[in-house]
């Protein structure tokens, strides 16, 4: 899968003063689940390290929280001219926004952004029938197990120190009892 550009501009900071802090840059959306920035200032001094912070601004998928209004669910600094990949958070509503938080003293900013979209060729979402459920029947059948995603109720869990499987069949051996209640997902990349 490979990067998209969707924003390649030189900011002019017109509303820059020294009394604010941070200057927020809207960049649009985007819905790839990886994200790359690049921010560079010509003009740079050699005492300036942080070229902005970036947001996702998103709602999420959860049922319980999707009502409320889009708002930040990841930020990440980005040092000047750094290169930064971000991977997107998992249970947020696609597409999602990206902003810059740019602090004052730049009054230019050259920025590229770029994303990558990772679309699962399978997913799944599983349930627990009973508190304590470690095997769960799979629809599909990974080629390479270690490529797959198991994400518990948003939270990324680990290939072989958590999870394994074994054909279509998903093991849970995590510290964490699995219950009727979790939401379970399970992607196969490849």
């Amino acid at each position: 899968m490979s990067w998209n550009s969707i924003f390649n501009e030189s900011l002019t900071l017109i509303n820059a003063t020294d009394d604010r802090r941070f200057i927020p840059v809207e960049i649009g959306s985007a819905n790839g689940g990886q994200v790359a920035i690049v921010a560079s200032n010509p003009n740079a001094r050699s005492t300036w390290f942080l070229a902005c912070t970036v947001a996702i601004v998103a709602t999420y998928i959860e049922p319980a929280i999707a009502t409320t209004p889009p708002s930040d669910v990841l930020r990440q600094r980005i040092g000047l001219g750094k290169y930064k990949q971000i991977d997107v958070p998992s249970g947020i509503n696609f597409p999602y926004q990206i902003r810059l938080d740019v602090p004052h003293w730049h009054r230019s900013l050259d920025v590229q952004v770029w994303e990558r979209r990772i679309i699962p060729t399978d997913r799944q979402m599983l349930t627990a029938s009973a508190a304590g459920q470690n095997e769960f029947a799979l629809s599909f059948a990974p080629t390479q197990p270690e490529a797959t995603e198991l994400y518990i109720n948003g939270i990324k869990a680990t290939y072989g120190s958590e999870y394994r499987i074994e054909g279509d069949r998903l093991l849970w051996f995590g510290e964490m009892p699995l219950e009727s209640t979790d939401e379970i997902e399970i992607l196969d990349l490849l």
